[in-house]
Order: C-alpha cells, then sequence, then structure tokens
C-alpha cells in the first residue's frame, strides 16, 4: 500500500473510503494478505491516476502521467519479461495463501454453525421435553 502513503492517505481514511476494514488495510500493508480483485478494482476506480500496470506488477509508473524523477528510482532498461513474471507469480502466491485462510475461515465458520444448530436442536428438545414433563405432572 506504499501507493496509498505516497498520496497522503492513512489506512483509515483508505479503508472508509473504499468501504472496508481498517484492519484489512493493515494486513495488507503489513503482507499477511493480498488485496483481493474487488479491492484492486475499487482502487483503481476511487483514485483514477494510479497506473494499473503497477498496482498488478510493480513495474512502471505508480501514478498515470507522471514524471519518472517523480517516483521511486526503477530500472533503467524497464521491466523484463522474468520479472514480470516473477511478479506474477508472487501474486499468485500471495492469492493462493489469502485463497487458503478463507477456505479455512469458512471451515471454522461451518463448524460453528454445525455446532451452533445442534445446541438449538438439543435446547429444542430439552424445551419440549420439559413442557411434556410439566403437563403430565400437572
Amino acid at each position: 500500500m506504499q501507493v496509498v502513503e505516497a498520496m497522503g492517505h492513512t489506512g483509515y481514511s483508505v479503508s472508509r473510503e473504499l468501504s472496508t476494514s481498517e484492519a484489512v488495510i493493515s494486513n495488507i500493508r503489513l503482507g499477511k494478505n493480498p488485496p483481493n480483485i474487488q479491492l484492486v478494482r475499487e482502487i483503481l476506480n476511487k483514485y483514477r491516476e494510479i497506473d494499473a500496470g503497477w498496482l498488478l506488477t510493480g513495474e512502471g509508473r505508480m501514478f498515470r502521467g507522471a514524471k519518472q524523477e517523480d517516483e521511486y528510482p526503477k530500472d533503467p532498461n524497464g521491466p523484463s519479461i522474468e520479472r514480470i513474471d516473477d511478479k506474477l507469480n508472487e501474486i499468485m502466491a500471495l492469492m493462493r495463501k489469502s485463497m487458503a485462510v478463507q477456505v479455512e475461515r469458512n471451515v471454522i465458520v461451518d463448524e460453528s454453525i454445525n455446532a451452533l444448530e445442534q445446541q438449538v436442536a438439543d435446547l429444542q428438545r430439552n424445551t419440549a421435553a420439559s413442557k411434556k414433563g410439566r403437563r403430565n405432572a400437572g
């Protein structure tokens, strides 16, 4: 999220502008999770001055129409196919990691829902038995 800092935004302000949580932005900044494709779209739609190629690969200019000296130092020979492939592989690895985390979260949520459903069913059986016992006693 170095582009956010270069634009003078905080994680909080970006999270509000993109309607996401500050934790999501923080995790991206810390490298814990990559941005998902929806967030990338929202960033590119909200901040039209950001160059999409740079955002996806880290190559080229950070901002559309920016002068080279206004940006971070770049390779004078430009991006090579190998460097682009390396960046794409890094992105794919981060996306796989993100998907694995999301699957793990889904499993935990499913297990929690199943446990809660079981508890509700047990409570319903206990309530029905209790009501039946009161009727028989009364």
